[in-house]
């Protein structure tokens, strides 16, 4: 089974996700890594693509950023209706230089006709040419919502699963960080294909504070191998110094 694990050994630690590179730190590359690795962060995902269009611009400064000294992870956001092209897309992202890819499955893929299908052959298409490149996909977390989303499709091809845990945007009265990590304990033991592994994504952004931020950090830590935060360029101030 191939994992994220491949990436830094047992740990993963602790990643930071991009969305624009030149709403981060200007785009300066060098001023993302300095930033991230005097916080302890020690990957960065960027995004480049957005279901089958490739954002080339972003996918083509990631040689440029691993020579910064960080672990660079590419990621997507996947939609499921032109699987060939969602595919196409990431191997551009791969081809320039990507440790890894993480799809980004929501709502959108849920609403596809064959959804367990259609992540299979996603995941099969981007194997033919990158077996032995670490896969991993982040879906929304709140399982019992979301019936057709494909978590086990993933699973069953070796993908981890990276759950958004945004307790604040959830509503963190009705989903806090406890209450989500109930929840994927319980559908674990439901899978037939549990996730081999499980590396949240920790809310930085919108009405998240720097300390809740320190709690659900020391929680999540106790439970889990690697987590990542969303956004780099959304973090605090105040939130950077809890890091």
């Amino acid at each position: 089974i191939l994992t994220l694990l491949k990436l830094i050994g047992e740990k993963l630690g602790l990643g930071a996700w991009v969305w624009y590179l030149n709403a981060t730190e200007g785009g300066d590359l060098a001023a993302i890594r300095a930033k991230a690795l005097a916080h302890g962060i020690s990957w960065v995902a960027v995004k480049t693509s957005d279901g089958d269009r490739p954002w080339r611009h972003q996918a083509d400064q990631i040689k440029a950023l691993k020579a910064e000294g960080l672990r660079v992870c590419s990621w997507s956001y996947n939609y499921g209706d032109n699987i060939e092209g969602e595919a196409a897309a990431t191997a551009y992202a791969l081809l320039a230089g990507s440790d890894g890819h993480i799809f980004d499955i929501e709502a959108e893929f849920s609403r596809q006709p064959d959804p367990n299908d259609r992540a299979a052959m996603l995941v099969h298409l981007v194997r033919e040419s990158f077996r032995d490149t670490p896969l991993a996909y982040a879906p929304l977390p709140v399982v019992d919502n979301f019936p057709t989303l494909p978590y086990e499709a993933f699973h069953g091809l070796g993908l981890p699963a990276m759950p958004q845990f945004y307790t604040k945007a959830l509503g963190d009265t009705n989903y806090p960080l406890s209450r989500l990590v109930k929840i994927w304990e319980s559908w674990q033991r439901q899978w037939r294909f549990p996730a081999p592994a499980i590396y949240p994504v920790l809310q930085g952004y919108g009405q998240q504070t720097a300390v809740n931020l320190v709690v659900e950090l020391s929680s999540a830590r106790a439970l889990y191998p690697g987590l990542s935060l969303w956004r780099f360029d959304t973090i605090t101030e105040q939130m950077w110094g809890v890091l």
